[in-house]
């Protein structure tokens, strides 16, 4: 018997359709925005939900919110920031435009589970194309403060359907004031997911965003985790590896260049990492030949439709049914504080669950 969908209205007429996953800055919701003093919906947003332990003095929210106010007003392309900011007593909400794909963490969930594993050039492809809308917005500062991504984790990588990757929360984590409570639980939910500059407590810096990226490019290419303990020998760490994407060549050259690759993203040290990203990409596009904008977008829509061609047309066809349907039950709004927060969510959501295990040590000789 199917369950009754219970729809939960939340502040500037929006209704929670679907809980979609958690990342760095709340929990994310599939909603409808409905027409003025109607249940009619008009169309779908993405609405994240803010964790409490964030944005806890005025100043960080303003800073954030004038930062979100340059991006929109410049129009960068496909850098995905919040439209609008709601804040009310008790609860804080971004608000986004929605888009029909997937985040990068599960493209590659969804790759290893299927067996359909990143491709070699795709792979590098994505790390420059991020690396390209980095690179546009490194000259923004807000109140004199220079701005980077700080938190380039996969779920804030999303790729639509048709072959567009977009950056979410550039520059947020980048104005946040020390918060303990905010790392502590970070480090519980990413683990080495984070620069170690991040684990050791300190200053995250625009070097850390190669980290990111670094262990980006390491997870599609071998499938696995980074797995690096503080105390090891950071060298020895890929004295043996194991790709599950077909490598272009087996050339001596071209693998001292991979490793290479991996020792000036991955570096515990922040001072051995890329100097800057127009560094980063020099050296991408130099060694590994990332394809051009067009034919990316190409040889990535043909790869999502590959890995996603049996749930495509029935996303789509569930979204349409959602903006044909009137949402029942709609009332005034009601208190998402972190206490209550789970029994408002609409009944029948599946909740994205995150790996947090980490795979120690690499398994094979090249």
């Amino acid at each position: 018997m199917k369950s009754e969908k219970i729809a939960l209205r939340v502040p500037g007429n929006y209704v929670l359709m679907e809980e979609l996953s958690k990342d760095s800055i709340g929990t994310n919701f599939r909603a409808v925005e409905l027409e003025e003093g109607k249940n009619t919906p008009l169309q779908h947003r993405l609405i994240g939900h803010v964790y409490p332990f964030l944005f806890t003095t005025p100043e960080e929210w303003n800073r954030t919110n004038t930062l979100c106010q340059k991006i929109n007003q410049v129009g960068t392309p496909n850098l995905y920031t919040p439209e609008k900011l709601v804040r009310t007593e008790n609860d804080m909400f971004f608000i986004f435009p929605f888009l029909e794909g997937k985040t990068l963490a599960q493209l590659v969930e969804d790759a290893s589970r299927k067996k359909k594993f990143v491709p070699f050039g795709l792979a590098f492809s994505i790390a420059a194309a991020i690396a390209s809308l980095i690179e546009v917005c490194s000259s923004l500062a807000v109140k004199g403060q220079n701005v980077f991504h700080g938190f380039l984790t996969p779920d804030h990588i999303l790729l639509d359907y048709e072959g567009n990757i977009y950056v979410k929360y550039f520059g947020i984590w980048s104005l946040l004031d020390e918060n303990q409570d905010a790392m502590s639980e970070m480090i519980r939910m990413y683990g080495a997911w984070l620069p170690p500059e991040f684990i050791r407590r300190e200053k995250i810096v625009n070097r850390s965003d190669f980290y990111h990226l670094g262990y980006l490019v390491y997870r599609m290419l071998t499938g696995n985790y980074f797995s690096y303990l503080p105390g090891e020998d950071f060298e020895s760490t890929f004295t043996s590896i194991s790709f599950v994407s077909d490598l272009p060549s087996t050339d001596i050259g071209f693998l001292t260049n991979l490793i290479n690759f991996f020792k000036k993203t991955l570096n515990p040290d922040i001072n051995k990492r890329f100097v800057n990203i127009k560094d980063f990409r020099n050296y991408v596009f130099k060694y590994f030949k990332p394809e051009e904008f067009s034919a990316f977008k190409a040889s990535l829509t043909a790869y999502m439709g590959e890995l996603y061609a049996d749930t495509i047309e029935e996303e789509d066809r569930k979204f349409q049914a959602e903006l044909n349907t009137p949402v029942p039950m709609v009332g005034p709004e009601n208190d998402l504080s972190s206490d209550n927060l789970m029994e408002h969510i609409p009944i029948g959501t599946e909740e994205k669950k995150r790996s947090r295990f980490l795979t120690w040590g690499i398994i094979a000789a090249i």
